[in-house]
């Protein structure tokens, strides 16, 4: 009888075990995963991607760039101009390097990224933050909540 007890004691255990650690995967998968440190970015963008072309100033083994149509400038490092391109990495760097970003032509987004040390291109990242505008431009109210939130996230 006390085997019985036990059995069942050690069923409990382990049913509370599994269920445990079934919750913790769960809340693991919904957890935002960036495999790039999260920086704050030298500039913030609403732009519009009209073509993919070759990089004049990296390598283009290691750098995609696209030239762009900035619609509206939300911040910038120094107050400084936002050129009509911009270079994204072909790799991806797990220790904080410039993140990958693949942009659709004729497509608008919020851009956030950093210059080059030279201070002359502009690198996007995306790691999470790279946001596609769902509604258009026109819409007063969606633009500035998502713009706001992307520069909340850089305080």
């Amino acid at each position: 009888q006390s085997v019985t007890c036990l059995c069942r004691v050690m069923d409990c255990v382990m049913w509370y075990f599994i269920v445990s650690l079934a919750c913790l995967v769960e809340v693991r998968a919904k957890s935002p995963q960036c495999p790039c440190k999260n920086e704050e970015s030298d500039f913030v963008i609403h732009a519009k991607v009209l073509e993919k072309a070759e990089p004049e100033y990296f390598d283009t083994a290691t750098a995609t760039m696209y030239v762009i149509d900035v619609i509206d400038t939300f911040k910038t490092k120094n107050n400084k101009t936002i050129e009509n391109k911009v270079y994204s990495s072909k790799r991806t760097n797990r220790r904080g390097g410039p993140c990958r970003a693949a942009l659709e032509e004729n497509t608008e987004y919020i851009l956030k990224g950093n210059f080059t040390d030279d201070g002359q291109k502009q690198l996007i990242n995306n790691c999470g933050h790279l946001k596609i505008c769902a509604q258009d431009s026109d819409d007063e109210d969606f633009l500035p909540l998502s713009v706001k939130k992307i520069v909340e996230d850089q305080a």
